[in-house]
């Protein structure tokens, strides 16, 4: 529910949870990876939802997030 000042309008769209392969909080938070890869293992994403502002964290890479390409 931001002002898109930014000119970049995330929806919630939630996410796909790697132990079970369910989705969850879909409408209250949005979930992006980004390029960084921390091993083989894992990679970095950043969320934001409608109690948080934009946070990084890193995750297993079997969970499920949306994927944003920007063109250069």
């Amino acid at each position: 529910n931001g002002s898109n000042e930014s000119g970049f309008g995330a929806v919630p769209g939630g996410l796909r949870f790697a132990n079970d392969g369910t989705f969850g909080m879909i409408g209250e938070r949005a979930q992006f990876w980004t390029s960084t890869e921390n091993d083989s293992d894992r990679g970095s994403f950043f969320f934001m939802g409608i109690v948080h502002d934009v946070e990084n964290s890193i995750a297993g890479k079997g969970f499920g997030y949306s994927v944003r390409c920007v063109k250069d």
